[in-house]
C-alpha cells in the first residue's frame, strides 16, 4: 500500500492541529506541526525575518525525516498550514518524487469563528500554538491563497 502524505491546509485558529491529531490516530501517521517545532526550538518572540529562516529551517528537517518515512512505507502528517499555491505545488513535486500520495485537507472555518477561537486560545496559549491577534489574523487572511480543485490534487474540504 502507497505510503500517504496529509497536508493540514487554514488559518490559525482553523482547527488544522486538531484535525491533524485525530488523523494521527485514526490513520497511524506521523505529525509534524511546524510551530512545535518553532516553538520548541525558538520560542515565541523574534522578528518576521528571523521567523522566516527558522521556520524554512525547521521545515526542511521535518520534509528529511518524512521523506525517509515515506520511504519506509510510513503515512505523514505535514500541519504546516499550506497558505500559497506554490508551496503547495511544491509540496506536490516532493510528494510524487516519494512515490506517495497527497491527501490535501482544507480546513474552512468562517472569520468571525477564527476571530472567537483566537481569542479564546489566545488567553490560555496551549503547548505548540503560536499568539495570534487579531491584526495579525487579518494580514494571514489577506496573505492567505484559497485551495481548488484545478490545482490537481486529492482534496477534503472540512467545515470547522
Amino acid at each position: 500500500m502507497k505510503a500517504v502524505v496529509y497536508l493540514m491546509c487554514g488559518l490559525p485558529g482553523s482547527g488544522k492541529t486538531t484535525l491533524a491529531k485525530r488523523l494521527e490516530s485514526e490513520s497511524r501517521a506521523m505529525r509534524f506541526s511546524i510551530d512545535e517545532w518553532m516553538l520548541n526550538f525558538y520560542g515565541e518572540i523574534m522578528s518576521r525575518a528571523e521567523f522566516d529562516e527558522r521556520s524554512e529551517r525547521c521545515e526542511k528537517m521535518i520534509w528529511n525525516i518524512a521523506e525517509r518515512l515515506l520511504l519506509l512505507g510510513f503515512s505523514v502528517i505535514l500541519d504546516f498550514g499550506f497558505w500559497k499555491r506554490e508551496k503547495r505545488r511544491e509540496y506536490q513535486t516532493r510528494i510524487n518524487k516519494a512515490g506517495a500520495h497527497m491527501v490535501l485537507y482544507y480546513v474552512q472555518t468562517p472569520y468571525e469563528v477564527l476571530q472567537r477561537r483566537l481569542e479564546t486560545r489566545n488567553k490560555k496559549l496551549p503547548d505548540g500554538a503560536f499568539y495570534i491577534s487579531a491584526e495579525m489574523l487579518q494580514v494571514f487572511v489577506a496573505q492567505f491563497e484559497y485551495p481548488t480543485e484545478a490545482e490537481g490534487f486529492e482534496m477534503v474540504e472540512v467545515r470547522s
